[in-house]
């Protein structure tokens, strides 16, 4: 297989339900969130909803789709180049077998609704959440790698956590654990990626399914930190900074911090940590793609170098890790 090219973002466009009125990284990293309270199942939940001044979850709310359908067309709106005959890597809230006629649903009226989006034979859907990103950037820098090749490719995410089955799972969560600042978001990116010189390389990318719901022996996260681990052991490298999911979510931390002794030789005191999920909330998939941008932006501006670990979970299933090389 030839050599993965390094990549860049050539640009993106942000709509954050946390951050409205961010359209840069740098605004979003001054920008301060004011969350609204939502009282659900005796839990009190921090969100940030695009029109919603609810207190209490009373009225039936619009359905994943059209909500889904909302979030990309204010995204298009905002854009001001959209994908045309161009390769569309579309990054959405994980779906599993079970949910498979919602996908199909959402699917069918999203190319009634914006065909441009999926015209290229080589575009491709990721249902899996945050992992999504992660799962997509693997396949992106493959394909990119490829001779004769188009050198640039679209990734457009969208996720919304304004759902009862997400509130109600968050309550549990919140009671379990007795501690949680996390806030549920929503909102959209687009990223457009171009093969380039410098930016990030990817050395290594992996993900994998937790069939068991378990915080204290998740096999998953386990499995990838090792054998990232092992891979960076053999060349005797260290980790230079690790981006991680957490946006206050004690429950969901235990997934990944439970792991950490996997990588244990291969960080030092010097490694540093990055958790932006703190800034804008949790976004499912959008959040992923966040990271992934806010990191090929500060690798493009030499704000980062060394090997740099990603790792991403959904909410529910899935887990990956990506490896870079900042170049």
């Amino acid at each position: 297989m030839p050599a993965l090219p390094a990549l860049k973002a050539a640009s993106y466009t942000l709509h954050l339900a946390s951050l409205p009125h961010a359209r840069l990284l740098e605004q979003v990293a001054l920008a301060t969130v004011t969350p609204k309270m939502l009282s659900w199942q005796q839990a009190e939940i921090a969100t940030a909803f695009f029109g919603d001044e609810r207190t209490t979850f009373s009225e039936q709310p619009t359905t994943q789709s059209q909500r889904l359908l909302a979030l990309l067309d204010a995204l298009l709106a905002k854009m001001p180049a959209r994908p045309a005959q161009q390769i569309v890597y579309l990054l959405l809230p994980e779906f599993n077998s079970a949910d498979d006629a919602l996908l199909s649903t959402f699917l069918h009226q999203l190319m009634r609704n914006h065909p441009e989006l999926l015209q290229s034979p080589q575009c491709r859907v990721f249902p899996y959440g945050a992992t999504a990103s992660v799962m997509a950037l693997k396949a992106a820098a493959e394909l990119l790698a490829q001779p004769e090749q188009q050198k640039e490719i679209w990734f457009i995410a969208v996720d919304s956590l304004n759902d009862e089955a997400v509130f109600s799972r968050y309550a549990a969560e919140q009671s379990a654990t007795e501690q949680s600042c996390q806030l549920l978001s929503e909102g959209a990116i687009a990223l457009y990626l171009t093969a380039s010189d410098t930016g990030l390389q990817l050395a290594y990318a992996a993900s994998d399914a937790q069939l068991e719901p378990s915080t204290d022996d998740d096999m998953a996260t386990a499995g990838l930190l090792r054998q990232t681990a092992q891979l960076l052991s053999i060349e005797q490298a260290q980790l230079s900074l690790i981006c991680l999911p957490d946006s206050g979510n004690d429950y969901a931390s235990q997934c990944w911090l439970n792991q950490m002794s996997q990588l244990n030789g291969v960080v030092t005191e010097d490694t540093q940590y990055l958790l932006p999920g703190y800034q804008i909330g949790e976004l499912g998939a959008c959040g992923g793609l966040y990271r992934l941008l806010l990191l090929l932006h500060q690798a493009q501006q030499g704000r980062v170098s060394g090997l740099i670990l990603q790792y991403e979970q959904s909410l529910r299933r899935y887990r990956g890790v990506a490896l870079y090389q900042a170049v």
